[in-house]
């Protein structure tokens, strides 16, 4: 008979996917840039939830290291993402996105873990700007280059904590965003 930790270990050590390059986890990167690790987690919020897009923070990833090419188990996807989070479906506007996001780059280049991994949207940013007023007019696109409409409802797939305002999040807690059940 296993022992729970012997079970526990051996259901750890279960293949969950293969990764076709090295996956980047570094605190240094993805707290303060887009990597493939930060890319691949809102991914799968977002196809989790079939959203328009996808939103999670730098600091839901705890490896600290970069992965290599080839088989990733569970284990590993426990030392990515340690903590267990939900995520959630919500309907806002792009301009609210567009705040979200500017919360997301406010504390660049500190290594923050507030910093937006993201999946279908694309912006750019001008770190000499102030707070909060940094995302560069017409930037904000959805992965077809297609420019967000500040007036539009969109669907995210989130991170609870982050939905909740933590982080600074606080563009989340506006009443006019709609919360899928």
């Amino acid at each position: 008979m296993l022992t729970y930790t012997e079970s526990l270990n051996e259901e750890l050590d279960k293949l969950a996917c293969y990764i076709g390059c090295d996956f980047e986890g570094r605190f240094t990167r993805v707290r303060t840039e887009e990597t493939n690790m930060g890319n691949w987690c809102a991914d799968l919020c977002r196809s989790e939830l079939q959203t328009d897009f996808g939103l999670s923070n730098g600091g839901s990833l705890r490896a600290n290291s970069v992965f290599k090419e080839g088989p990733l188990t569970y284990r590993f996807i426990n030392a990515i993402l340690p903590m267990t989070d939900k995520v959630v479906k919500v309907m806002l506007t792009g301009q609210q996105m567009k705040d979200v996001l500017e919360n997301g780059v406010s504390m660049w280049p500190k290594m923050d873990g507030r910093w937006p991994l993201t999946s279908g949207l694309k912006f750019k940013f001008d770190p000499s700007r102030p707070p909060l007023d940094r995302i560069i007019a017409g930037s904000l696109k959805d992965d077809f280059g297609v420019a967000i409409e500040m007036e539009k409802q969109y669907t995210l797939a989130s991170k609870y904590f982050i939905s909740t305002g933590k982080d600074g999040f606080s563009a989340f807690l506006e009443k006019s965003i709609f919360r899928f059940p």
